[in-house]
């Protein structure tokens, strides 16, 4: 059986579907956890990098888009925190009606934006850490520099 057939306690009730509002505790709380890691890790990292006058240009322009990827790391890992835990109150008030076919239309029916920004927003935050630890290697390894004296051209 496939996710949209996980049974998750639910009784289907014919042509309305099964009650879905757990699933709004198990998203939002299960995203909130590696959001918070990735913005711990992401804020540590950005004052870890020094920027230094003797640096080539190449290397304080990957220096600053590991700056920047971190800095959007964070912000974006801050906003699924702050999006989940308001998802997580929202859900509280029972205002939504909680049937549906499955665990995904429910929340995307009841919960649009912060399903979808949350989403949307834990992804690039990703990505953008992603981008920023790879800066990192390149710079650390110099893996960039085919001209400079520690390049082995017999390497190739």
């Amino acid at each position: 059986l496939g996710p949209a057939h996980h049974d998750n306690g639910a009784k289907a009730i014919p042509g309305v579907g099964a009650d879905h509002s757990g699933t709004v505790d198990r998203f939002f709380s299960s995203i909130r956890v590696p959001a918070s890691f990735l913005a711990s890790t992401s804020f540590s990292q950005i004052f870890g990098i020094a920027i230094n006058g003797d640096d080539t240009p190449v290397q304080r322009q990957l220096q600053i888009l590991c700056l920047l990827c971190q800095g959007l790391a964070f912000i974006l890992s801050m906003n699924v925190v702050f999006l989940s835990s308001s998802a997580l109150v929202r859900s509280l008030s029972n205002n939504y009606d909680p049937y549906a076919e499955s665990g995904y239309d429910f929340l995307f029916r009841e919960f649009h934006f912060e399903f979808v920004c949350v989403q949307w927003s834990f992804q690039v935050s990703l990505f953008g850490f992603l981008l920023a630890v790879t800066a990192k290697i390149l710079y650390a390894f110099e893996l960039f520099d085919f001209q400079g004296e520690n390049y082995d051209r017999n390497r190739l």
